[in-house]
């Protein structure tokens, strides 16, 4: 994700940004991946890239990298999201960090 806000200028749509992703080979996803539909048990079709790549977001925005994600607006790079580099991330700290966030969410939703 980081990449392909870099590439589309810091700032896009969920949308751009995962054509993005589709679009680069070398994301590790491929188009099917990223936007093909599933039908669940119950007859209802949904994308499962989408709840990874919403967890992804949070992830980001936890991190400082992303300015807080709001409905319907774009997903736009902070400074630090533009100025590191993303090739080590998340870092070790990064990923204890993202996990004291969840369990903190955890905690306040039970």
């Amino acid at each position: 994700m980081l990449d392909a806000l870099s590439t589309l200028g810091g700032s896009a749509s969920r949308e751009a940004i995962k054509k993005s992703m589709a679009d680069d080979k070398n994301s590790g996803f491929s188009y099917e991946d990223i936007f093909e539909p599933i039908t669940s048990k119950s007859g209802q079709n949904y994308i499962p890239f989408n709840f990874d790549f919403n967890f992804g977001l949070r992830n980001l925005w936890v991190l400082g990298y992303i300015e807080e994600p709001k409905r319907g607006a774009d997903i736009t790079l902070t400074e630090k999201g533009r100025s590191k580099s993303h090739d080590a991330f998340p870092t070790e700290r990064e990923q204890a960090r993202i996990k004291t966030y969840w369990l903190q969410k955890h905690r306040d939703n039970v």
